[in-house]
Parts: C-alpha cells; structure tokens; sequence
C-alpha cells in the first residue's frame, strides 16, 4: 500500500509539472530570465539557453513528457488496483 502511494504522489508531481510546463511555457521563461539577472557568470550558457526562444519548446518538450509519465504511472495504479 505505501509504494501505491509513492506512486501516486510522483503521478501528481509528473501531471503538476507537465500541466504548468505545457499550459504556461511563456510565465515560466519570464521566471526564469528573471531569476537569471542574478546568477553568477558560470551560469552563462544555461541562461543564454533561457534566454532564447527555443525555450519555450523546450518547457513543453519537458511538458509532454512529464505528462505521459504521469499517465503511464496512473495506468500502472490503476491496474495495480483492480487486479487487488
């Protein structure tokens, strides 16, 4: 029973995720190139990645994944919970 909910905790945080990374792409690189303005130097090539407009396909790249994840994971609950 305590790994069935470990499995639906990790399913919300993969459909939380997903949901904001595809519904909000543009908010999130706003927060993160605002977040950006005080990194240090080292952190030059991931805020040029940020920066771009690539970006935003990235986050919901990340978004769709994240998302199938989390289905998959429910699936495989769901399943575990009927066969029970």
């Amino acid at each position: 029973m305590e790994l069935k909910l470990i499995l639906a905790l990790i399913a919300v945080a993969y459909g939380v995720i997903g949901a904001s990374c595809l519904m909000w792409p543009e908010r999130m690189q706003a927060y993160a190139m605002r977040k950006s303005a005080y990194a240090p130097p080292r952190y030059d090539r991931w805020m040029r990645l940020v920066r771009s407009p690539h970006y935003v396909i990235y986050l919901q790249i990340v978004g769709a994944t994240s998302s199938s994840a989390a289905v998959a994971l429910l699936l495989v609950l769901l399943k575990s919970f009927r066969a029970s």
